[in-house]
């Protein structure tokens, strides 16, 4: 009896180390703290507000600003019409332990399929119940 309980025991704090099995989803590329090399955080401009722009060839870089141990990622992407969509953001399970410093966090995804790079871009981040609007222009040629 003594040797099932801890083969039970064993097994279960096995699954609980390993985490969570949920997936990216497949428009999400990556994350890391920190701003893109086209955002400067010393720029006069700097608002410290979500925000997007042009990342590699057909992706966008996601700009969030929060807690860096609790980073608010992209986890639903809408595309509503042509050259517009809607990207909505979460740091997890409410409540959880997180530091209180302020940190900008940048998740590069594939944009979506019905976006033109060559027209303006209308994007709208859900922060919470924080809508933020963004009109990116249009690509640049060179990138």
């Amino acid at each position: 009896m003594n040797r099932w309980l801890c083969s039970v025991l064993a097994a279960a704090s096995a699954l609980v180390a390993c985490g969570s099995t949920t997936t990216a989803p497949s428009w999400f590329v990556r994350e890391y703290l920190g701003l893109p090399s086209s955002l400067s955080p010393n720029a006069p401009d700097m608002s410290f507000t979500d925000t997007v722009v042009w990342g590699a060839p057909g992706q966008m870089d996601v700009v969030s600003f929060g807690s860096s141990g609790c980073p608010k990622l992209p986890i639903r992407l809408d595309a509503t019409a042509p050259n517009v969509f809607t990207v909505t953001l979460s740091n997890g399970e409410p409540g959880g332990a997180c530091t209180a410093d302020l940190a900008g966090t940048t998740s590069v995804i594939r944009a979506p399929s019905t976006i033109d790079p060559t027209r303006p871009v209308y994007v709208t981040i859900v922060d919470n119940r924080t809508r933020t609007n963004v009109v990116l222009p249009p690509r640049p040629p060179s990138g």
